[in-house]
Parts: structure tokens; C-alpha cells; sequence
């Protein structure tokens, strides 16, 4: 519980303060009307507590069981990203009154960003689900009795900390 709880100060102190600094920079910068900027605080206070509370929930419950891969948890951040992107750049084409041609490029763009980045998140994942197979190869062999496994220790991340423990333990 103590680990949801400051999940949930930390996620509303970045709900706050990023919501702080828009509304400064966007007030500073671009000398907006005071309706627009309550505006631009309602829209980014709701998009933003919805993000917070779906990555709460997500850390608290879990992700659903269709997504048992490392890999496929690993593209829900951009794909996450990409949707609440999306979302404000919708909110800001209505508020600047943008054409909606210009709002379906944006949307275009922004689906060939979440493409690439879905490669990336999946590229960056590989070694780390390779990591972890060798690490599960070894509890395997072990467990049958062969008590001089080892696993490659390849990173100095908390993979490569557990493979190291692994090794350790045999």
C-alpha cells in the first residue's frame, strides 16, 4: 500500500506542476486570454488525472492478461503517449481554431511517430527478454538438478543484477 501511496503523491505532484508550468509558459509566451488558459488548466488537469490514474492502476493491478509480453508492455508507453498527444493537440486545434485538414495531418504525423516508436520500444525490449529467458533457462536446468548452471550476466541493469544473484546462488 505504501508503494501505491507514493506512486499516487508523486503522479499528482507531476499532474500539478507540469499543469503550472504550461499554464506559466503558455500565459508568459504567448499572452493568451484568461478564458482560454481555464480553459487549457480544465482540459490538462482531466487529460492528465486520467493518464495518472490508468498508469496507477496499471501499476497497482496490473496490465491486462493479453498483454503477457515484456515487449507488449513495453508499447503501451508510446502507444499511451501518442493517444493523450493526440488528444491535446485536438484540444489546441478547437481552442486555435485550426482547420481540420491541418488537424488530420497532425493526427497522420503523429500515427507515423507511434509507429516508430512502437519499433523502438519493441527493439529496446529484445535484449532485456533475452535477458530474462536466459535467466528462466537456468532456473529450468537447475531445477532439474544441474547445480553448476550459470547464466550470461550481459547488463548492469537489474536484469543483468539478477543474473549476477543467479549466479551467485548456483
Amino acid at each position: 500500500m505504501w508503494a501505491f501511496g507514493w506512486r499516487l503523491v508523486v503522479g499528482a505532484g507531476t499532474l500539478a506542476g507540469m499543469t503550472a508550468l504550461t499554464l506559466l509558459a503558455t500565459a508568459v509566451l504567448l499572452h493568451v486570454h484568461a478564458s482560454d488558459l481555464v480553459a487549457l488548466a480544465g482540459f490538462l488537469l482531466i487529460s492528465g488525472g486520467v493518464t495518472v490514474a490508468l498508469g496507477l492502476m496499471a501499476s497497482q493491478f496490473g496490465l491486462p492478461r493479453w498483454m503477457g509480453s515484456f515487449s507488449m508492455k513495453q508499447t503501451l508507453v508510446p502507444v499511451l503517449t501518442a493517444i493523450l498527444v493526440l488528444g491535446i493537440v485536438g484540444f489546441m486545434a478547437f481552442l486555435m481554431f485550426l482547420s481540420s485538414h491541418d488537424l488530420v495531418l497532425l493526427a497522420v504525423l503523429l500515427g507515423f511517430s507511434l509507429g516508430m516508436s512502437i519499433f523502438v520500444a519493441f527493439a529496446l525490449s529484445d535484449s532485456t527478454v533475452r535477458s530474462m529467458r536466459e535467466i528462466v533457462r537456468g532456473v529450468r536446468e537447475m531445477s532439474t538438478g544441474s547445480l553448476s548452471t550459470r547464466v550470461s550476466v550481459w547488463s548492469k541493469d537489474e536484469i543483468g543484477e539478477l543474473a549476477a544473484a543467479f549466479n551467485a546462488m548456483a
